[in-house]
Formats: structure tokens, C-alpha cells, sequence
């Protein structure tokens, strides 16, 4: 409605009915400006207090989520714990089994490194019978051989990859040489031998000699070390410490 509208319905009232209009219309105005700030109040704080009851709720699921956590942190730190505590005494029992076939595998492959460097030294001294000396030291190598066999082959998953590869090394080295030095005695005992034939034949037990005594101690030196990597030792080796006398 437009002022001029206002003004034309005034003129036709009288002045008590004219006023009234005007005080209708002025406290209806009022009236409705209050119902609407009064309703927009009580949504407001509907809302807030909506906010609030949810903040609320919100924080009691964070409490009772962040209670669940700690819960299972701690059940899992627990499991861990024992795990650790299980690996610990699964391994110092491993640790201590394989101590012991150490000592021993060691104590097998000196006694094979003796028995093949008293076989095949260039020089023997004779204390009786040359011969049945002879075959005591064949039969010890002999003996020594296949007595580290027997051990190391049923022992030998305590033992790495690297560890078995060199064990394996000086195991077929010495198979070879033993099998070489047999076969030449026996032929050189068999028979009569020409000059070229016994050159030979000697020039090869003169090789298996220089051999053993070359190439055992480098890959027994490899083996202390790794030994030693394993029992948690770290002395110089035997025959190092013989090598550092023999230098002196």
C-alpha cells in the first residue's frame, strides 16, 4: 500500500477513528518486529544449545574412541612384548645349540686339517716301520674325513649360506686331494715305475702338498671369522697368531 493510498483512507475517517488506525499500525509493527525477534532469539539459542549438546556428544565419542585406542595399544604393546620376550629365548636357545655344534664341527675340521697336512707333508720322519706308519696316517685322514662328514651334514641347516658354501669348499678340496693322494701311493706301490712316471707322479704329491698347506688355512681363516661372527668373539684366529709367531 502506497502513501497516497494511506492519506485517501485517512481523509474519509474521522479523527478518533484515524487515530486509531495510526496506533494499530504503529504497535502491530511493533508487535510483529518483536515476534520475529523473539522467534530468531529462540533459534538462535536453539541452534547454540543444538551446537552444544553435539560439541558435547562429539567429545564423549572422542574420549570413549581415544579410551578404545589405548586399550588396544596397550593389549598390542603386550602381544609385542611377549613376541619379543618368545623370540628372545627361542633364539638364545638356537644360539646356544649352535654354540655347540660349532665347538664341535670346529674340533672335526683342525683334526681333518692335521690328519691331511701330516699325510701329505713332503718329509716324514720314521719312528719304526715306514710303511705301517704310512698307512696310520691314511687311515686318520681317513678317519677325520668321514667323521666331519657325519657331523657336518645333518648340522648344516644351523648354518648360513655363506657359511655352507665355504664349509662345502674346503669339504670337496679335501675330498679331492685324498682321493688324488691314494690313487698315486697305490699306483706307486702297485708297480715298478719308469723314471717319467715316478717324476710325475711325485711332482703331482709335491702340488697335493703345496696345495693343502695353501688353500686349507685360507678358507679355515674365513670360517674362524664367521665362527666367531656367530658365537659373538672377535680374537685373532689360531693360525693367524701362528702366522704373527712365525713372522717374529
Amino acid at each position: 500500500m502506497s502513501s497516497r493510498d494511506i492519506i485517501e483512507i485517512l481523509s474519509i475517517l474521522t479523527l478518533p477513528q484515524a487515530l486509531f488506525l495510526v496506533i494499530i499500525t504503529f504497535w502491530g509493527k511493533r508487535l510483529i518486529e518483536f515476534f520475529f525477534s523473539e522467534t530468531i532469539e529462540i533459534k538462535k539459542k536453539e541452534l547454540e544449545q543444538n551446537l552444544e549438546n553435539h560439541k558435547q556428544l562429539l567429545e564423549q565419542e572422542n574420549r570413549s574412541l581415544q579410551l578404545e585406542l589405548d586399550k588396544n595399544l596397550e593389549t598390542y604393546k603386550n602381544r609385542l612384548e611377549i613376541l619379543r620376550l618368545e623370540f628372545q629365548v627361542q633364539f638364545a636357545e638356537l644360539h646356544t645349540k649352535r654354540s655347540k655344534i660349532i665347538v664341535k664341527l670346529y674340533k672335526h675340521l683342525t683334526e681333518l686339517y692335521s690328519s691331511m697336512l701330516s699325510l701329505t707333508a713332503r718329509i716324514h720322519g720314521v719312528v719304526e716301520d715306514a710303511e705301517k706308519e704310512e698307512q696310520g696316517r691314511i687311515e686318520r685322514a681317513n678317519k677325520a674325513f668321514y667323521e666331519f662328514n657325519q657331523y657336518y651334514f645333518p648340522n648344516k641347516i644351523f648354518f648360513s649360506e655363506i657359511v655352507t658354501s665355504k664349509l662345502d669348499k674346503i669339504q670337496s678340496f679335501i675330498w679331492d686331494k685324498v682321493w688324488d693322494f691314494n690313487y698315486i701311493k697305490n699306483q706307486i706301490r702297485g708297480e715298478r715305475l719308469d723314471p717319467d712316471t715316478w717324476k710325475s707322479f711325485s711332482n703331482d704329491l709335491k702340488k697335493i702338498s703345496t696345495d693343502v698347506h695353501k688353500e686349507i688355512p685360507e678358507t679355515l681363516i674365513d670360517l674362524e671369522n664367521e665362527f666367531r661372527e656367530l658365537l659373538g668373539v672377535n680374537s685373532k684366529s689360531i693360525i693367524e697368531q701362528l702366522k704373527e709367531k712365525i713372522g717374529k
